[in-house]
């Protein structure tokens, strides 16, 4: 499966912002372990791939996000990358179910993406803990409370488990596993910090992001 990297417009107008997502097969898949690193409307995959795991999901507890769902399930069996070009648009619709209000989403994707853990780490740890892990990543509560030593541990186990010996690491994944890390460290860092006082470090942080990008 392929994709490529998109132009973010808000409707018919660009906004400067583009997705541009890792391109390695190993990062990807660590990647996926929370998150959906594929633009839909770039990607190209083998019919017979997507015959031989079932295709979309038809089951409605898991919808949406089905092609997070789908995605996951193909990266564990097939090679997957991003072409490093800008090749199509990514139109955000502010009044899209995603943008209005609650992600109807997020408990969906907390499922898949504890699935994706519990299987590159495959069944070590509990399903409760691998759903911990993804709830501390999105930041959100979890049903259960994980040390940070014990979720940096879970998260170098499956880095670990993705990437293989370093010596066959792609260039993207130091960065990518350094990042995810630090992603983690920052959300117990976080915790600790009164909600009054996060408001304007988001606010920075989104705003230096936009400026990068």
């Amino acid at each position: 499966m392929v994709g490529t990297w998109a132009e973010i417009r808000i409707g018919d107008k660009p906004d400067g912002r583009f997705h541009r997502h890792p391109v390695s097969s190993d990062v990807l898949r660590l990647r996926l372990l929370f998150d959906n690193p594929f633009v839909h409307s770039s990607l190209l995959l083998r019919a017979d791939a997507a015959r031989a795991l079932g295709g979309y999901s038809e089951d409605k507890s898991r919808q949406p996000p089905e092609d997070y769902e789908f995605w996951s399930r193909i990266a564990r069996d097939y090679d997957v990358a991003n072409l490093p070009e800008v090749l199509t648009v990514y139109r955000e619709m502010p009044t899209s179910m995603s943008r209005t209000g609650e992600n109807p989403f997020l408990p969906k994707v907390l499922r898949i993406s504890a699935e994706n853990l519990r299987h590159a780490l495959g069944g070590r740890v509990s399903e409760e803990r691998c759903l911990s892990l993804s709830c501390i990543y999105h930041n959100v509560p979890a049903p259960l409370t994980l040390k940070k030593q014990d979720a940096l541990l879970m998260v170098n186990m499956a880095i670990d488990s993705i990437g293989g010996p370093r010596e066959t690491w792609s260039p993207e994944m130091p960065s990518e596993a350094a990042r995810l890390k630090r992603h983690i460290e920052s959300r117990f860092v976080q915790r600790r910090i009164p909600e009054p006082l996060l408001r304007p470090l988001r606010r920075a942080r989104n705003f230096l992001r936009r400026i990068a990008t």
